[in-house]
């Protein structure tokens, strides 16, 4: 058994339950879980270990009690930032420090690379256990793009970390190429439990097309291109409406604008939220799955590809999608779904288009093909063991 410490920031929000299903099938591990606040979605499992059940103040009471008003912006952030150090190193010297030593912790694995340089002092205090840190989307580029000074951040973690995780070849090239060794770099897919979902078989009608797109509203999901697609294939597609799933905030609303003055209401519909275990039901009553991934003007990108195209592949609902980051591995081209390049939504029309014309028997071979490709190559068990395999060679 390997006796892991496993650290979030959040513990653990509703989008992030892949990080759960893959800890849970990871065999022959102890998991011991650190983070600075726990959010109570049930992501827990009897043997799952909590580090601390204490939550640490959110920064912006800082302000208020210490009625920091005439601050100027820039020092503002600089408090910010210092504070959050602190509160950062005080976790570590109160909770984790002793705790490390007093269960003998073999490895620590730190979930996204921005934390795994705020923790990296704990590979400092303990040099001979490996330390781990997973990539996943908006830290690969995205926090150096925005904050130039995670570039030297970044650099000392490449050197100082053990191992990097990555979900797919992509991300690991883009490591490579920012100066990480490749033999420091491993690809673990993200998987799910195709097993524990049921496949629906559904009839395809020619003309006819229900489409659907689950996920956040941030830029790097592509709503905008799903809904101007969407208006160009509907000029010679009449019969199709569009369900958009997702938390509102304000780029939701742009977009509900956007459908009413372009006089596609009747077309298009929004949903607030599907729990989880009631997604892959609710997947049944549409045709294609579209989420057109793209990188924004921060390079904020996907980093890998996001899971809910292998949920809905698992129930036989093809995708359309992009050919961005490691979608590519997810979706395959005219046999599990169609491809076109980011950001293009002409492009995008003409795969809703193909949909839309597209017989029974066309859309049975992809639905069964898009089942088959998921339970081959992404079974959450194969990836679990695929990190104890990465957590056994380090340690060895």
């Amino acid at each position: 058994m390997i006796n892991t410490l496993q650290i979030f920031i959040n513990y653990l929000p509703k989008t992030q339950q892949w990080a759960f299903q893959l800890l849970k099938n990871t065999p022959n591990v102890v998991q011991n879980i650190a983070a600075l606040r726990y959010e109570d979605n049930g992501f827990w499992e009897n043997d799952f270990n909590k580090v601390l059940a204490k939550e640490l103040t959110i920064i912006k009471k800082f302000y208020n009690k210490l009625r920091i008003r005439l601050l100027t912006r820039r020092n503002k952030k600089r408090f910010c930032t210092t504070v959050w150090e602190e509160r950062i190193e005080h976790f570590i010297d109160t909770q984790l420090t002793p705790y490390i030593a007093k269960e003998n912790i073999d490895l620590i694995h730190v979930h996204f690379a921005n934390i795994g340089y705020q923790f990296l002092s704990l590979k400092q205090k303990f040099k001979s256990i490996p330390y781990i840190v997973s990539f996943y989307g908006m830290d690969y580029e995205y926090y150096p793009t925005k904050f130039p000074e995670y570039k030297d951040y970044y650099e000392k973690l490449y050197k100082e970390a053990d191992a990097f995780i990555c979900e797919g070849d992509h991300g690991k090239q883009l490591l490579i190429k920012n100066g990480v060794l490749s033999q420091k770099t491993f690809v673990v897919h993200l998987g799910i439990d195709a097993s524990q979902i049921s496949f629906f078989e559904r009839k395809k009608k020619k003309e006819s097309l229900k489409l659907l797109q689950v996920a956040s509203y941030v830029e790097k999901k592509g709503h905008i291109y799903t809904i101007k697609a969407f208006q160009k294939a509907l000029k010679s597609c009449p019969n199709m409406h569009l369900t958009l799933v997702g938390k509102p905030n304000e780029l939701k609303q742009e977009l509900e604008e956007y459908i009413v003055d372009h006089k596609m209401s009747k077309n298009v519909s929004f949903i607030d939220f599907i729990d989880y275990d009631k997604i892959h039901e609710f997947f049944k009553n549409f045709d294609a799955f579209i989420h057109p991934s793209c990188y924004t003007n921060m390079n904020d990108c996907e980093g890998g590809a996001p899971i809910v195209l292998l949920d809905a592949q698992a129930t036989g609902l093809p995708v359309i999608a992009t050919t961005h980051c490691d979608i590519p591995g997810e979706v395959i081209h005219e046999t599990t779904g169609l491809l076109s390049k980011e950001k293009d939504h002409h492009e995008l029309a003409k795969s809703i288009s193909r949909f839309y014309l597209m017989d029974d028997i066309e859309y049975n071979h992809m639905s069964t093909a898009a089942r088959k490709h998921v339970i081959d190559n992404f079974n959450v068990e194969n990836c679990g063991l695929s990190l104890y395999e990465v957590y056994k060679n380090l340690i060895s």
